[in-house]
């Protein structure tokens, strides 16, 4: 079940620009690991280089795509709903 705490964590991280954060976050609190994993791995990345290069700007895009497919199987229509936007 997705909570308006959660939901608050999620809006807050975003709110600070951190996307790739806060995929990271709802797929680990999902208990998602393989999303979780890809998306830490990303997150590294984005912190030693400073930016996101272009590459692997499109790998965290296509991976966000299945991990949002995914959800979409995965969850009910309204815990979906509550987190598509942070997706």
């Amino acid at each position: 079940m997705i909570t308006s705490e959660v939901i608050s964590k999620y809006a807050k991280l975003v709110d600070r620009n951190c996307h790739g954060e806060v995929l990271e976050e709802i797929a680990k609190d999902l208990k998602v690991t393989y999303y979780a994993d890809i998306f830490k791995c990303i997150n590294v990345i984005h912190e030693k280089e400073g930016s996101l290069s272009h590459d692997v700007h499109g790998v965290r895009e296509r991976i966000r795509q299945e991990f949002k497919k995914h959800l979409k199987q995965e969850l009910t229509e309204g815990d979906y709903k509550a987190i598509a936007r942070y997706v």
